[in-house]
């Protein structure tokens, strides 16, 4: 960041900012992997525990 932007911002702002990105890039990073990491069978595995084991 730019040493003006840092100087403009009020410190609550520079807190908010620098706690809400790990948190977004934490869930992002969940999300991501739900949606690209597991099939459609995994998930609903995980959903539901009464199908039947893999053969």
């Amino acid at each position: 960041m730019g040493r003006t932007l840092l100087n403009a911002l009020p410190e609550w702002a520079l807190v908010v900012i620098f706690a809400a990105v790990p948190v977004l890039l934490a869930v992002g990073g969940l999300l991501f992997l739900r949606r690209f990491l597991l099939d459609g069978e995994t998930r609903a595995r995980a959903r539901s525990s009464w199908l039947p084991p893999r053969s």
